[in-house]
């Protein structure tokens, strides 16, 4: 049954209400991030025109959204609402950040985490453990999510043997310490309300052993987890990428010379979150992906390991709500 008010127009019931209330009011207008147009009410650019990477300073309430090919919209934490059509042709991310690469005998960060603001962020990778003289240094365990729906990190590589001093160990994987039960949530309540963060980080990797005088080389860095993105609109047009993947481990150090162990590779981020809400949903599907490890460093010579490879992450969540058709597809 309809119900119309006095001048014939129809009245939503509570649901049909709902549903169209979680796509926002489209006071933003009609952004068209080509590069070019810049929205400083709402978002931060990096580079320069036609080039510029824009970075969401708050959630956006928008009528139509246009994504050019090739570029980038990093939602930073936050959330899209679109009344109208969003047609991303190039790429929406939320994705964790890579561990540093490690060229030297020195120690190197991992992934730096995705800070919550309007949604749950994300943990970072351990750093890169530094080169020895003596056994290796074992890599920074991978930070934990206290309360996410993400995948966790993986435990970062070992670092080469040297002569006569074994290669480190690598850092422990980042754990999900309390995983929020997917049946807890939907789309009405988490459109409003912070419920989740993202993937943990991934663990560094080891250096390599020492010759008992000269460092050895160092390890690479763990990869951060993915974040949690969140784009509520009723169609979305999707011919590029919508990402919440894990950042990859950083590559370890090469042996620095004759019996110097290089170093491991820093393991991979577990993937975040990527939740969409629509009515008609066409293109590629979101990515939650893990991060890959990073590459062990190769022997210096004589009496110098190679570093073993990082593994990767554990994959995280994609969840995509029909509201025209109520179901999870």
């Amino acid at each position: 049954m309809k119900f119309r008010d006095i001048s014939g127009n129809e009245i939503l019931t509570s649901q049909a209400a709902l549903d169209v209330g979680m796509f926002g009011d489209g006071s933003d207008g009609s952004p068209i991030f080509d590069g070019t147009n810049t929205y400083p009410n709402f978002a931060s650019t990096t580079g320069s025109a036609p080039n510029l990477v824009y970075t969401l300073t708050r959630s956006i309430f928008c009528k139509d959204i246009t994504i050019a090919s090739v570029k980038t919209v990093n939602t930073g934490g936050f959330k899209i609402f679109c009344t109208g059509t969003l047609t991303n042709s190039g790429t929406i991310t939320n994705a964790g950040a890579a561990g540093t690469n490690n060229s030297g005998t020195s120690g190197v960060s991992g992934g730096s985490g995705i800070a919550g603001t309007e949604l749950g962020g994300s943990a970072g990778g351990g750093g890169g453990a530094t080169g020895s003289s003596g056994v290796g240094q074992a890599g920074l365990a991978g930070s934990a999510v206290a309360v996410g729906m993400g995948g966790a990190g993986a435990t970062g590589a070992a670092g080469g043997s040297g002569n006569p001093n074994a290669g480190g160990a690598g850092g422990g994987a980042g754990t999900l310490t309390s995983n929020r039960p997917f049946k807890a949530l939907n789309h009405y309540l988490i459109s409003g309300t912070v419920l989740i963060s993202g993937g943990a980080g991934g663990g560094g990797g080891g250096s390599g052993g020492g010759d008992g005088t000269l460092a050895s080389g160092g390890g690479g860095g763990g990869g951060a987890g993915g974040g949690v993105l969140m784009i509520f609109a009723p169609t979305i047009i999707n011919s590029g990428a919508i990402s919440a993947a894990g950042g990859a481990g950083g590559s370890g150090a090469n042996g620095p010379g004759t019996n110097r162990g290089a170093g491991g590779g820093g393991s991979g981020g577990g993937g975040g979150v990527a939740y969409l809400a629509y009515n008609n949903f066409s293109g590629n599907a979101p990515t939650a992906a893990a991060g890959v490890g990073g590459l062990g460093g190769a022997s210096g010579g004589a009496g110098s390991g190679a570093g073993l490879t990082g593994s990767t992450g554990s994959a995280g969540a994609t969840l995509r709500y029909n509201a025209n058709r109520k179901v999870w597809e």
